[in-house]
């Protein structure tokens, strides 16, 4: 536990306005700790209220969340690049990209049989 974890566990009636100025520059508590903004000290209702949160995480009351999810037959974008759930940066073979989810490459194959999955790169591909 550092100070700043420490400092903010007092009643803002115990820190004086000289150390309360001091916490908001230098110890902004859980926010500076995930790299978030705070909401300026007037906004301020109790310790560790995030204002804004960082590319990747979203601001779910006075906490900055991260987007989280998974991507099926794929990668997830890198954590920075995330606007919402689950969402696909790239795809395993025999898949593409649609939008943010991997589709697999599919069709038909009169008188045959489709390739495997993961040697397809486009549709009917016998």
């Amino acid at each position: 536990m550092d100070n700043c974890d420490c400092d903010h566990k007092r009643s803002a009636r115990q820190r004086t306005n000289a150390a309360a100025a001091m916490l908001v520059t230098t110890c902004p508590g859980r926010c500076a700790r995930l790299g978030l903004v705070p909401v300026t000290q007037a906004e301020r209702t109790a310790d560790n209220q995030c204002g804004s949160c960082n590319d990747g995480y979203y601001l779910s009351g006075t906490v900055c969340q991260a987007w989280a999810g998974s991507c099926q037959d794929g990668q997830l974008r890198p954590q920075a690049q995330r606007t919402a759930e689950n969402q696909c940066s790239s795809c395993n073979a025999g898949y593409y990209l649609s939008g943010t989810v991997c589709q697999a490459w599919a069709g038909s194959c009169q008188d045959g049989q489709l390739r495997p999955q993961a040697q397809r790169t486009a549709e009917n591909q016998c």
